[in-house]
């Protein structure tokens, strides 16, 4: 665990990339999470509420995995300076997340977690099936790609949700609205 000067302790990527890999957690694409939301499958999109309001995939629900940073200490005002200066509002992760997942959705229910970009677990690229039956060894994916879906995924499954119920979508909201699913803006 990893306790910094600004924000929440949190627990670094490959950690959580053994975590979620030892639990099995599975990725769906873009087209099959369409059909498990038909199924009653809820898209839980993890983005923070702006992003989510400007466009999100339609009938997903928003429950930031981030948030803007809330302290008044010295660090949190030099990240909100810092990440002012590159036209940004700094942020943190969400020390509520679970619990505000837990308030909204039983631990029983089925949920496709979706950020903007998906990460991933796989630790092989797979462009070409076709020659590279196993994929091929990338070292700069020794640990997958983490993204916030992942990050969410993790916090859920130490909340008590399963590989059963709970997956994440690979490519998030842009392989989701660049595949032509249907999008909405809540603004």
């Amino acid at each position: 665990m990893i306790v910094p000067k600004s924000g929440t302790p949190y627990t670094v990527w490959p950690v959580i990339h053994a975590e979620l890999t030892a639990r099995n957690l599975q990725s769906v694409t873009a087209a099959e999470a369409a059909k498990m939301q038909q199924q009653g499958w809820t898209l839980l999109d993890v983005r923070l509420e702006g992003d989510f309001d400007a466009s999100h995939a339609a009938d997903s629900v928003n429950i930031s995995l981030y948030r803007f940073t809330a302290g008044n200490e010295l660090w949190d005002k030099i990240k909100r300076v810092a990440m002012a200066g590159f036209a940004m509002k700094a942020t943190e992760r969400d020390p509520d997340f679970a619990d505000k997942v837990a308030a909204r959705f039983k631990k029983n229910q089925k949920l496709i977690v979706v950020c903007a970009i998906g990460g991933t677990l796989d630790t092989k690229l797979r462009l070409r099936p076709d020659k590279y039956k196993d994929g091929v060894k990338d070292l700069d994916r020794s640990f997958g790609r983490e993204s916030r879906s992942l990050k969410a995924c993790y916090q859920l499954m130490k909340a008590g949700w399963t590989s059963s119920n709970l997956v994440f979508m690979e490519g998030g909201v842009q392989q989701w609205r660049f595949q032509g699913f249907p999008v909405e803006a809540s603004a």
